[in-house]
C-alpha cells in the first residue's frame, strides 16, 4: 500500500491485487514478460540440435522449461507420456529446470517404466537450444501468471499443448486446440499422440498460436519507461 505504484504481469494479476489488497486503480500498472525476439527464434535445423543436446533423434520430442515444484505439475507429463507408451507411441520428455520434486518425479517415471524417456536436463543457461530441440512445448501447470517460458517457445515457433487455466488461456486463448484440464493427463496424451501422428496437427497449432502476441524487449522497455519517468522527475 506504501508503494508509489504496483505493476502487475497482467490485468488479471493487477485486478487481483487490487481487490486483494484494496489497492487504488490508478496505482497499478501492468507490464507483461517481455522476449528478445532476436534470441528466441526459430531454429534451423532442429535435428541437429538434437545430436548437439544428447537428446534422441527418433519419436516425439516434448518438453517443458519450469522448476520442478506441484504448481508445475509435471506429474502430469509423465503419466501422459506412460499413456503414448501403452498406445505405441514413442515419445521423449525433456524437463529443463530444477527444483525439490526432482527425487519424486524420477521415482513417479520408474514407477510408471518411462524413466528411460524422461530426461532431467536440470538448469540450463542458454535455453534457447532446448526449445529448439522440441517438437511440442508442454505446460501442464496448476497456476500461472503469466508464462514466460511459453511466450518463449512461441518465438522459437514451438507448437504448445497447455492446461486450461487463466494465466495459460490469457495467452493463446479459450479457444485454443492445444489447451487440456490440468488433471486429464488421458487429454494430454491424446494431444500429444495426435501431434505425433504427424505435422498436421502440429501445424494447426502452429498456425493458431501466430496470432499470439508476444511482448518484445522494447515494448517492455517503453511500459517501464512510462512509470518511472513521472515517479523520478
Amino acid at each position: 500500500r506504501r508503494a508509489s505504484r504496483v505493476v502487475a504481469l497482467s490485468p488479471q494479476t493487477a485486478r487481483d491485487l487490487q481487490s486483494q489488497f484494496g489497492l487504488a486503480a490508478e496505482k497499478m500498472a501492468v507490464v507483461p514478460n517481455a522476449i528478445d525476439k532476436a534470441v528466441f527464434r526459430p531454429a534451423f535445423d532442429p535435428s541437429e540440435i538434437r545430436r548437439s543436446l544428447g537428446l534422441p533423434a527418433e519419436g516425439l520430442m516434448l518438453g517443458t522449461v519450469a522448476r520442478l515444484h506441484a504448481d508445475k505439475n509435471h506429474a502430469a507429463i509423465i503419466e501422459a507420456l506412460a499413456l503414448l507408451d501403452a498406445r505405441g507411441v514413442r515419445a521423449t520428455a525433456v524437463f529443463v529446470g530444477e527444483g525439490p520434486l526432482r527425487g519424486q518425479l524420477e521415482a513417479l517415471a520408474q514407477a510408471r517404466r518411462v524413466k528411460d524417456r524422461v530426461v532431467f536436463a536440470g538448469r540450463q543457461r542458454p535455453v534457447v537450444p532446448w526449445f529448439q530441440a522440441m517438437d511440442v512445448f508442454v505446460l501442464s501447470s496448476t497456476w500461472e501468471g503469466q508464462p514466460l517460458a511459453m511466450l518463449q517457445a512461441l518465438c522459437c515457433r514451438v507448437p504448445v499443448i497447455a492446461s486450461r487455466i487463466e494465466g495459460n488461456t490469457a495467452v493463446l486463448g479459450e479457444d485454443d486446440p492445444g489447451l487440456f484440464a490440468p488433471t486429464d493427463a488421458s487429454a494430454l496424451a491424446g494431444l500429444l499422440a495426435e501431434a505425433a501422428r504427424g505435422d498436421a496437427f502440429r501445424r494447426t497449432l502452429l498456425d493458431k498460436q501466430a496470432a499470439v502476441p508476444v511482448p518484445g524487449s522494447d515494448d517492455a522497455a517503453a511500459l517501464l519507461k512510462a512509470i518511472y519517468r513521472p515517479l523520478v522527475a
